[in-house]
């Protein structure tokens, strides 16, 4: 039986988080075939570890190219296996006048920070973040080693994502259901990233003769873009976790940054362990496999968020006029700023004047659901 706490449904545990969670009692989960490598032996399903290659670089850094091309080939080699992540962070990415665009995001420093990989010395990664907090940081020579003792390897949790983006306003829902394997007793976060591939850009590049070492047509793949869920991740759990308990989480109306080819991403989903930061599953699709539309809940009722970004007044429009619905506004830190409640009215005016600038999660409740969409205040 599932336990019902406000935000979130959760099947023999409880946790807190004003992002939208929802867990499900599910004992036979339905895989989706391009989603989950599976292995089937009689009637037992056999899902294996995937792995995350996290691969530091910078623009100035002329030894990164020859590691690059190391993840290329563990990309290649693996292929749904291991998702790679190719993250601009530290003093080599930062621009100057010959290398002047910045690739650096927030979630890539604010990693920086606490895994030390520019102390380290570029080129260098990890491979799951195995070995923290001593030595999680690997050379590239050792990665498709470290990758290989992954693969294969029986899983303690499965990840579903699934997407509906429209190429028109460039806004994106995601789901991604985490189903636990095993009974776990540390508490878990869930990230979702975006990575874009096919990025050229300058490169100082040491593979390259002396005095053309200046590389103006470079290929970045798998370029840490942005995080829909912050720096450190949405919590699954705070609490041991069952066997076969399922936490999804919704994040609704993600503006998709105009800069990026949105015909060259990538979300990658995965989760890890709080206390040690090792990651237990990873899992990747396309942003363009999406079908351009709307998204509508199941049972037929549909919301909308305008305009987003907005200079203060924001509109909240939904299909059902005999309804009650309680809205909530978060800060980034998950602090509780505003709370209101709509009834019997299609149409609400969402009134953050007064706020500062910046993102802020607005959520929308009703007996049946809860939804969060991010919100942008210039």
């Amino acid at each position: 039986m599932c336990n019902i706490i406000p935000y979130m449904t959760f099947c023999k545990s409880k946790t807190t988080h004003f992002f939208t969670i929802i867990a499900l009692c599910v004992m036979n989960f339905a895989i989706a075939q391009n989603t989950v490598n599976q292995k089937t032996n009689k009637n037992t399903v056999f899902v294996t570890r995937k792995t995350l290659l996290e691969n530091y670089v910078g623009t100035r850094c002329g030894n990164c190219p020859l590691a690059t091309k190391t993840a290329e080939y563990i990309d290649s080699l693996y292929n749904n296996d291991v998702s790679v992540l190719t993250i601009h962070a530290g003093f080599f990415a930062t621009p100057n006048v010959t290398y002047t665009v910045d690739y650096r995001t927030q979630t890539g420093n604010d990693w920086d920070s606490i895994f030390g990989i520019y102390n380290y010395g570029l080129p260098a990664g990890m491979v799951n973040r195995k070995d923290f907090p001593v030595n999680h940081t690997k050379n590239n020579v050792i990665w498709q080693s470290e990758v290989a003792s992954f693969v294969g390897q029986p899983a303690d949790a499965k990840i579903r994502l699934h997407k509906v983006y429209n190429s028109i306003t460039r806004m994106l829902d995601v789901d991604a259901t985490t189903t636990f394997l095993q009974a776990l007793s540390a508490p878990y976060k869930v990230m979702v990233v975006l990575a874009e591939n096919n990025v050229i850009t300058q490169q100082l590049n040491y593979t390259l003769p002396m005095g053309s070492q200046l590389d103006t047509h470079y290929v970045y793949n798998h370029m840490l873009r942005q995080s829909l869920t912050g720096s450190l991740g949405l919590t699954l759990n705070s609490v041991p976790t069952m066997t076969n308990d399922s936490v999804l989480i919704s994040i609704l109306n993600f503006s998709i940054s105009p800069s990026f080819n949105d015909n060259k991403i990538d979300i990658i989903a995965f989760v890890y362990n709080t206390v040690t930061y090792e990651i237990i599953q990873v899992e990747r699709t396309k942003l363009n496999s999406f079908a351009v539309g709307v998204k509508e809940l199941s049972n037929g009722f549909a919301i909308k968020v305008y305009p987003n970004p907005s200079n203060g007044i924001f509109s909240i429009t939904n299909n059902i006029l005999n309804n009650t619905f309680e809205v909530s506004v978060h800060n980034t830190l998950g602090q509780l700023l505003k709370t209101e409640t709509m009834k019997n009215n299609t149409k609400f005016p969402l009134d953050l004047r007064g706020f500062s600038t910046g993102i802020y999660y607005l959520t929308i409740s009703t007996s049946e659901f809860t939804r969060t969409s991010k919100l942008v205040l210039e």
